[in-house]
């Protein structure tokens, strides 16, 4: 009677605390991996971290370890591991009806678990996010993040993926040119650029990738400013790539939107990779000064990563709050950018790369989810050397600023012009079925070449490249 009574008991016993009771007891009895670091003697387990606040960790820590990656997908109800993703790390993300009591129960939850199991497993909140996602991010070990994912309140949690800048090297203005062209470029017409005059005055341009050289002469005068989002990374852009991103949406010579006000919101380290929570808190803090402090608003997104329904949500959320976003389709050399992470959101402006010859780029993802194609092979722009270096490099990251420089110059001249308007107007004025390459898989690709709808010149309205 007595093992019958301990049987039914156990029968009763609440799953989450069977998981709870294994998080206490076991040592490591998944595979996934336990860091050994060191522990101070006190530690926060979460920890908020305000985009504009100067970036703290406890300790010596990194928020993320790039040499431990989880290269298989799983799914589970609520709970997905996505293809290349970080280990023990992940996302949680609250239901879009879940109250402001609810999320305030379930953060007291979890500060109560993770001060029982905290230490033992390393596990903590690295990030919390309101405004694009009622969310937060942090590591935990899989059983606790599979807790996690069972409570009422919570949409789903999903590990955290790797994001990184799209370009390729090579080692030169015609994509300015091809802008203001209807028909493909010649020896006449490859260095000339024509446009409006004030490019882009009055909008701020984000380009959330490795930062920006705010100094460079291409963002003078005093068009640029700096914000870090990485933890424990350099104040700077080391890896050069957000330079160039931005000179080709912004710069003087060698961008777009010549007037715009250009922000380098630092979300890849130094190496040119990061993290899907980074990337969000970089959409959160767009979204955030886009209400602020009012005024149009475009992100530029040369960057990407597996998919990731976090991420989507995110853009998505803050396009539904009035912000313009441009994203790069990615480098797979044909692949399916409906496969990414944030060129498959359909809400997001997805841009391929073309070359001087109309055909798609041999590197330019292809599909769908590609909006429109702009020149991406061997590209100039700005470089992070010194303030007038300059770089020649190709990929769908040197496509994408160029038509979120394009969004900036239509949206200073239709300020009250709403995402979807610009969108519309950006694929209605692109040149139609010039464009030569387009796979037969996967389907769907548009054959539309960014265009800037630009018909009658004037002297001040024409720059010339030598």
């Amino acid at each position: 009677m007595v093992l019958f009574s301990t049987f039914v008991c156990l029968l009763t016993i609440p799953a989450e605390l069977l998981l709870f009771l294994h998080l206490a007891t076991a040592r490591n009895s998944t595979n996934d991996t336990v860091p050994n670091y060191n522990s101070g003697n006190s530690v926060s387990y979460i920890q908020d971290i305000s985009p504009s606040s100067t970036l703290t960790v406890n300790g010596s820590e990194d928020e993320f370890d790039f040499s431990s990656l989880v290269l298989d997908g799983e799914d589970y109800p609520k709970f997905f591991i996505r293809t290349r993703s970080l280990r023990d790390r992940y996302i949680v993300v609250f239901k879009a009806n879940a109250t402001a009591d609810q999320i305030a129960s379930h953060y007291t939850w979890i500060s109560n678990e993770l001060s029982i199991t905290g230490r033992k497993f390393h596990q903590r909140i690295f990030r919390r996010f309101d405004r694009v996602l009622n969310a937060y991010a942090g590591r935990f070990i899989r059983p606790f993040a599979y807790m996690i994912a069972m409570r009422p309140e919570v949409d789903f949690v999903e590990s955290d993926v790797v994001m990184h800048m799209n370009e390729i090297q090579y080692d030169a203005g015609y994509n300015l040119a091809r802008l203001s062209h209807r028909e493909t470029l010649t020896d006449e017409t490859d260095s000339v650029f024509m446009y409006d005059e004030n490019p882009g005055l009055g909008v701020t341009l984000y380009v959330l990738d490795t930062g920006i050289m705010v100094d460079h002469e291409e963002f003078q005068p005093d068009r640029a400013t700096f914000v870090n989002l990485v933890l424990l990374s350099s104040n700077r852009d080391r890896a050069g790539h957000g330079t160039h991103v931005a000179g080709t949406a912004v710069g003087n010579s060698y961008g777009v939107a010549k007037s715009a006000h250009v922000v380098g919101v630092k979300v890849l380290n130094d190496r040119g990779s990061g993290s899907a929570s980074t990337i969000i808190s970089g959409i959160q803090y767009v979204a955030d000064q886009h209400a602020n402090n009012g005024g149009p608003s475009v992100i530029n997104m040369s960057l990407g990563g597996a998919f990731s329904q976090s991420v989507n949500r995110a853009v998505r959320n803050a396009i539904g709050q009035g912000v313009h976003v441009v994203a790069a389709a990615g480098n797979d050399r044909g692949g399916n950018a409906c496969n990414l992470s944030p060129a498959s959101d359909p809400s997001v402006l997805t841009v391929g790369s073309s070359d001087e010859q109309d055909r798609i780029a041999v590197f330019s993802n292809v599909g769908p989810c590609v909006d429109v194609f702009a020149p991406g092979v061997d590209i100039r722009s700005s470089w992070n050397t010194y303030s007038r270096s300059s770089r020649t490099l190709s990929g769908t990251s040197m496509s994408a600023p160029l038509v979120a420089g394009l969004t900036a110059y239509l949206v200073a001249k239709d300020p009250s012009a709403s995402v979807a308007d610009i969108q519309q107007k950006i694929k209605d004025l692109a040149t139609k079925n010039l464009l030569t390459g387009i796979p037969a898989y996967p389907s769907g690709t548009p054959n539309l070449i960014a265009f800037n709808g630009y018909h009658d010149t004037s002297e001040e309205d024409v720059q010339e490249h030598y």
